[in-house]
């Protein structure tokens, strides 16, 4: 857990990032791939207990400093880890009606449910956070950044409305980019003879090689 905390926040030291074009204060963090292979390997609390350490390096580390970044980072994580979660056990729930399911099938499962769980919550922390408590800070910003797009409004609401609408595709997005990479890495390992890869968190729940 310390070591692939530490190895997230060393990525996030190096700025390994890809800006979302339509929102470019956006980007996609490779930082959050030991996060996930952390929950993947070892289980629910390794996974809070990696993300926390990057969160917290993000805090007292890594510039510029910002109160709410480390923590709409923090929240992003641990909502898809919920609904990967979520997904675990609902696949577990369906296994007892049918044996038959298949590995593909659970990766389907876990995925629906972290995508879904991410991008509803931060959907509803992005709303909040510029519509509610910091409208003054955030909404100009957005307003300048959608208006490069050729997008005016007459509205603070329709503004924070369509960021909303493009933090929910980028969340989308961002799953998709950080959950194929863990499992990249998974099936590597299952490569490795030396490693006993039945012990990973993710096989327990699934009791079938992913690969």
């Amino acid at each position: 857990m310390a070591a692939l905390g530490s190895l997230a926040a060393v990525l996030s030291i190096l700025n390994m990032t890809i800006p979302f074009p339509l929102v470019p204060f956006l980007k996609f963090d490779f930082a959050e791939i030991p996060d996930i292979l952390a929950f993947l390997l070892l289980g629910p609390t390794a996974g809070l207990f990696t993300t926390a350490i990057h969160a917290l390096f993000l805090y007292f580390v890594v510039p510029p400093f910002s109160p709410v970044g480390p923590i709409m980072k923090f929240a992003a994580v641990i909502s898809m880890m919920l609904g990967l979660w979520l997904g675990s056990i609902l696949f577990g729930f369906m296994k007892r009606f049918s044996s038959s399911l298949g590995s593909r099938l659970f990766i389907v499962s876990v995925f629906t449910f972290g995508a879904s769980s991410r991008v509803i919550i931060m959907s509803l922390l992005t709303f909040l956070l510029y519509y509610l408590l910091m409208p003054d800070m955030y909404l100009p910003l957005a307003r300048e950044l959608l208006g490069r797009l050729g997008m005016q409004f007459q509205s603070d609401i329709s503004v924070a409305l369509v960021v909303v609408l493009f933090t929910g595709v980028f969340n989308l997005l961002h799953v998709i980019m950080g959950l194929s990479s863990a499992l990249v890495v998974l099936r590597a390992l299952t490569r490795v003879p030396q490693i006993a890869t039945n012990g990973f968190w993710i096989y327990s729940r699934n009791r079938k090689s992913i690969s």
